[in-house]
Parts: C-alpha cells; structure tokens; sequence
C-alpha cells in the first residue's frame, strides 16, 4: 500500500489523477479508458506545458528524456 509521494511542484489536476488510480479500494480506481480521457481533458495551453517553466526548475517529473 506504499504509495510514492507526490511532487510539490506537480500540478494538482495531474496529482488528482494520480490519487484516483493509487485508491486503497481497487474498485474505486478508473480503468485505463477513463484515465486515458482524463489525461486528454488537462488543459495544457498555457504556455503548451503542464506548468510554468518558472515552476518546473528543479522539478524530476518534467525534465526532458535523455538518450537516443
């Protein structure tokens, strides 16, 4: 039931998404169809990022892939 923790810096409409599928009680979580449609639904037109580039400084979940 460990859960890991979540981000100051993530925006709360993608931590709401996070809390929904880590429910303690596996029939309350959204199946992937749901989750898929809540993910398309986040408003990411400001600026065409999730937050502010201001806010993500120093922030894992938003630091671009390394690689090939």
């Amino acid at each position: 039931n460990l859960r890991p923790e979540i981000p100051r810096c993530c925006p709360n409409s993608l931590a709401n998404i996070m809390k929904k599928c880590w429910d303690a009680n596996p029939e309350k979580r959204p199946d992937m169809d749901e989750v898929v449609r809540m993910l398309e639904s986040l408003d990411t037109s400001k600026g065409g990022g999730m937050i502010p580039d201001d806010e993500a400084n120093g922030c894992f979940c938003f630091v671009p892939q390394r690689g090939p």
